[in-house]
């Protein structure tokens, strides 16, 4: 076989297939000066040209958090620097270690060295598989510009990733500065990029729901913000949602197969408190379901509507004390895939509930009956899910320590196969400690990306620390 693999893997004659260096997950990223806690990574591929043989794997991360917990609530305190690795095929015996690109700031900060760039999300272009982009956050904390103390605000950042060369600068857009009002939080966005042919990340469109409220404590919002268009004029919030409580927003592409009036989805797990009487008495117990909007490409909404009215999703749902995790993604059938970690009676339990373009839906158990040790922080703390062809590849992240960082291990499954990672000397542990509830848990990712699963290989990246507590961002390759 020839080896045309990236840095850190080799092409295992076995498997036919390039995997991790020796099986285990490689060491992408560690504590340095540079880079003093990594984490928050983003997982992203593409092609690099238009026969679809050759793939480039792009590893975005923050240098540290930029949120500290004062009083049972997140902060925003400190800056953090955004990066970018890309990890190209070479036909070399001595592979050359990929180059780290830094993303660009916004000129409203005029070069200010304390801006936190947070919360990065890969996400591909609807029109070419040979492009993608990276979105995230920035605000100045130490001004401070563009956050309030209520941790609203932000300015909401746009690169095309496969632009230029892994050394050279990435084409970016974001200037608009939103604070105060109808501001939306400043947690973790879920992005959209909208149909177009534009290049230029000034120009493209994308489609933005982040979480509304008046602070990042915990249970302590109303609602959604829904922002679309160019990011070179981009418009005011629009608030949603003043009846619901949600909980890890997610705004997904439904694809081409979705009429125009409906192409995105914003979806959500809910949350109703539980009323009590004049004495204290609970008359009806809290409530957690799971809503969707419809959207259209400039941000209309068709309306909020349950999900959890009719069994099997209502049964997923039932009896519920907390709602953990939430992650969403579409197949090339148009199919719905929704991850969902929920807690019943001092048990965790993750689900994959898929729903069809007819709107049949049907839920799956992934991981069950796993003894939860106290709040979203422990326990099953988080999952993620990403398509495969017309099916799903779900990771969990299972807390089993409470000191900090949260160690724990991470479950695998890519079609009925579960998997480990081999992690070597490392022991998966993540900076993700957000209080349980509230916007808090739309900042939850535990560490942990999507699955990236390109026939017959899967990926995923990792937070993890060594013997001495140093971080590392690791990346596991195999062949489930």
């Amino acid at each position: 076989f020839v080896d045309n693999c990236a840095w850190g893997h080799s092409c295992d004659a076995t498997a036919q297939a390039c995997l991790t260096l020796g099986g285990a997950a490689v060491e992408l990223v560690k504590t340095s000066l540079a880079d003093p806690n990594p984490t928050n990574a983003a997982l992203g591929r593409h092609d690099l040209d238009s026969t679809g043989n050759t793939q480039r794997t792009w590893v975005a991360w923050q240098s540290q958090s930029c949120a500290t917990v004062v009083g049972g609530a997140w902060n925003i305190t400190q800056g953090a620097q955004l990066r970018a690795m890309a990890l190209d095929p070479q036909i070399a015996a001595v592979k050359a270690p990929p180059t780290t690109v830094n993303l660009p700031q916004a000129a409203l900060w005029n070069g200010s060295t304390t801006v936190c760039q947070a919360f990065p999300t890969i996400l591909k272009d609807p029109g070419s598989k040979e492009r993608v982009w990276l979105s995230w956050l920035e605000a100045d904390p130490k001004a401070p510009k563009c956050v309030d103390a209520g941790g609203k605000g932000g300015v909401l950042r746009l690169a095309r990733l496969d632009g230029k060369t892994a050394g050279g600068a990435v084409d970016a857009a974001g200037e608009v500065c939103f604070t105060g009002g109808n501001a939306p939080l400043f947690s973790t966005p879920s992005v959209a990029i909208l149909e177009g042919s534009s290049t230029v990340a000034e120009e493209r469109g994308v489609l933005a729901l982040r979480a509304h409220g008046t602070s990042l404590a915990p249970i302590d919002w109303v609602g959604m913000s829904v922002q679309a268009g160019s990011l070179g004029a981009f418009p005011n919030p629009t608030p949603l949602y003043s009846s619901v409580a949600p909980i890890h927003p997610m705004v997904i592409d439904l694809g081409s197969l979705a009429g125009a009036s409906a192409r995105y989805l914003g979806l959500m797990a809910s949350w109703a408190p539980a009323v009590k009487d004049s004495k204290g008495n609970v008359v009806t117990p809290e409530k957690f379901g799971l809503y969707a909007n419809e959207l259209a490409a400039n941000g209309v909404s068709n309306g909020l509507a349950s999900w959890a009215t009719t069994s099997p999703v209502s049964d997923v749902f039932a009896g519920v004390t907390a709602v953990c995790s939430l992650d969403a993604a579409v197949d090339d059938k148009g199919t719905l895939g929704v991850v969902v970690v929920t807690r019943k009676g001092g048990k965790d339990e993750v689900t994959l509930i898929t729903r069809a373009a007819d709107g049949t839906t049907a839920a799956t158990p992934v991981k069950t009956a796993v003894a939860s040790k106290g709040d979203c922080r422990v326990g099953v703390a988080g999952a993620r899910v990403s398509s495969v062809g017309t099916g799903f590849a779900t990771s969990s992240y299972t807390v089993n320590t409470t000191p900090f960082p949260q160690l724990g291990e991470v479950d695998l499954y890519v079609g009925t196969g579960n998997s480990k990672p081999s992690m070597g000397a490392f022991t998966a542990g993540t900076l993700d400690t957000a209080p349980s509830g509230g916007p808090a848990n739309s900042l939850a990712r535990r560490g942990l990306t999507r699955i990236l699963a390109t026939s017959p290989t899967a990926s995923v990246s990792v937070e993890a620390v060594d013997d001495s507590s140093q971080r590392r961002l690791l990346l596991w390759t195999w062949k489930p």
